[in-house]
Formats: C-alpha cells, structure tokens, sequence
C-alpha cells in the first residue's frame, strides 16, 4: 500500500464566538486510491490533546469544514488528516493557533457609479438606492435625509 500524503496546513477563513471555518489543500499524493473524506482535530491550547471533530470522512468529503461546540475566547489549532478507501494519512501541519471569538468587521458601503452621480427624479417619483453593504456583524441599514427617516416603497 502506498502511503496518502497529509493534507495541507489548514486556513481559518472565519471565526464566530463558538466555531471556527477552515479550509485545506488536498494531499500531493493519494497513494493510488480515491480520498473518500477528511478527519478534523482540535487541539485546545495550551495543551497537546487532539480531539476528533467529525465522526467520519464522509461527513467531510472536501476540504473545507467548519468546526462547532468550540470554547468562547479559547485557542486552538486544528489539522487534517485525509482517508482513501484503503489508507489513511498523517496529519497534516498544525493550524496557527486561533482564538474563539466573533470577528468585528468595521462597516463598509460600495456604491455603484450611478450612485455617486447625481440622481434626479420628479417630486413624488419612487427613486431605487443601492449600495452593497459589509461588515461583522452585518450592520443595520438605514437611509436618511438630513435626520428624516426615508421609508422604504413598495414596487
């Protein structure tokens, strides 16, 4: 049996105040056999204990997974290990170590060129304002006119 290569070192691609969101490169070699799935650790820092996260490979069939049921303002590292039909693999390099806790995105607005220009309508017309809004957590939007509250119209 030829062995499977681990798989990459995991990303955090996003973290809530109990999960972590993690994604990893498939392994250089897969001895030969298809990968049918992924094992995901956790390791509660500090500490050298690694804990399954997932039951089986199937319940993780790529590489990306997000991991629950984690401590609020905890650390940890996680690491991957791939699993063919007939192998399994080592685990792959630790993840850097991260703390549980709602990432704070500050509040951004695009808007589109049509709505950086001036915009004319009759009295009384409805006018569509758009903008795409970001943050974390999503912020609340509201549009104003001076202090007035503009409501929005239907249609």
């Amino acid at each position: 049996r030829t062995p499977v290569d681990p798989p990459g070192k995991p990303e955090v691609i996003d973290i809530t105040k109990s999960t972590v969101s993690l994604i990893w490169a498939r392994p250089k070699h897969d001895g030969g056999s298809k990968i049918i799935g992924y094992l995901v650790e956790s390791c509660k820092l500090p500490g050298d204990r690694w804990i399954r996260c997932n039951t089986s490979p199937s319940q993780v069939p790529t590489e990306e997974y997000t991991v629950t049921g984690l401590e609020e303002n905890a650390q940890y590292q996680f690491r991957a290990i791939a699993k063919t039909a007939i192998n399994i693999s080592k685990p792959s390099e630790p993840s850097d170590p991260v703390i549980v806790q709602p990432e704070n995105v500050p509040p951004r607005i695009d808007l589109s060129v049509e709505m950086k220009s001036l915009i004319t309508v009759k009295a009384g017309s409805n006018v569509c304002l758009e903008a795409l809004v970001f943050g974390k957590p999503l912020p609340t939007v509201a549009w104003k006119k001076g202090t007035d509250l503009i409501e929005p119209a239907e249609g």
